[in-house]
């Protein structure tokens, strides 16, 4: 049998398995999960012919058991398809404190996807690699979508700091014409009082001379 158990987990809890044949494969497998679950993604562990197929993603552990011989394409197609189908049916229903067994009915469904697998793998890996290309398609629209959204967050920001650059740009003007004006004020009231000072010293200068010689009060 090309593939031999599968099982899904969160921590320690096996949540679901099935196992085709009889043997310790469950108890191996709980060997690996601590190692498996220290980073997400994919891993692989080779243990006496067979492989112990891991895949780490939205806070749960899925394997699979297989030949050693069988492959990494069908195992990991396998992999996607069941992570897609648990986060559909059960993704934000599965409480932390789950025990193992919680969710025993996904079993069958694990034993429907291992015997589609080994009875047209070839359908299976194509249905795998569509949506593994509508994943891939599907990530970068939203990366652009998010450069999209990011671009205009920086125009707005932009247009902003414009805007406030304009609005101490026009008080800057209204400021300097301000200043102008009490500078022209002010030169205004100097010429005017150095004129009254000019004045009122000609006017003692006449007078002083005018009194001093009494030529003011003489009459032809």
């Amino acid at each position: 049998m090309p593939l031999l158990y599968s099982c899904v987990s969160q921590a320690f809890a096996v949540l679901a398995d099935y196992a085709v044949v009889a043997g310790n494969f469950g108890a191996v497998a709980r060997e690996y999960l601590v190692r498996a679950g220290q980073t997400e993604g994919r891993s692989v562990f080779l243990v006496d012919g067979h492989t112990f197929n891991f895949l780490h993603t939205g806070g749960f552990l899925y394997l699979v058991v297989a030949d050693e011989h069988y492959g990494r394409a069908i195992p990991e197609a396998f992999l996607d398809r069941v992570a897609r189908e648990f986060a559909e049916r059960w993704a934000g229903k599965v409480p932390s404190t789950a025990t193992d067994g919680t969710l025993s009915a996904f079993s069958k469904q694990l034993r429907f996807l291992m015997e589609q697998a080994m009875q047209n793998p070839a359908e299976f890996t194509r249905t795998a690699a569509v949506h593994s290309r509508v994943n891939e398609v599907k990530d970068i629209m939203v990366e652009n979508i998010g450069r999209v959204v990011a671009q205009t967050e920086r125009i707005e920001a932009l247009d902003a700091k414009t805007e406030v650059l304009q609005f101490e740009a026009d008080r800057f003007v209204r400021t300097a014409r301000s200043i102008r004006r009490k500078a022209w004020w002010q030169s205004c009231k100097m010429r005017i009082l150095i004129a009254f000072a000019v004045v009122m010293l000609g006017l003692i200068i006449f007078l002083l001379v005018c009194f001093s010689g009494g030529n003011c009060l003489k009459h032809g």
